[in-house]
């Protein structure tokens, strides 16, 4: 039953890892986005629940999107890492 749950979670990882081309990111950032994309799952399905009037909606689609600008701050800053680890 968990391992099921967890398989899930790991395929849902993998795809946004896909999405957002950060597959070269490092294990101590992939702990971290673990977390954030968990809260992410958790916030998903609460919203889901409930129903919403148009300014709620538009405030989520706005959060979404600092969401997804998010996730390129940390693509492009695990880069500016790597390079200067060289």
């Amino acid at each position: 039953m968990f391992g099921n749950k967890e398989e899930k979670n790991q395929k849902k990882m993998e795809k946004l890892l896909e999405k957002y081309h950060l597959e070269e990111i490092d294990e101590k950032d992939m702990e971290v986005l673990n977390n954030i994309s968990g809260e992410l799952l958790g916030l998903g399905k609460v919203a889901g629940m409930m129903t919403m009037n148009s300014t709620e909606q538009s405030k989520i689609q706005h959060l979404s999107v600092l969401v997804e600008q998010n996730w390129l701050i940390i693509k492009k800053l695990s880069e500016i890492s790597r390079k200067l680890d060289k």
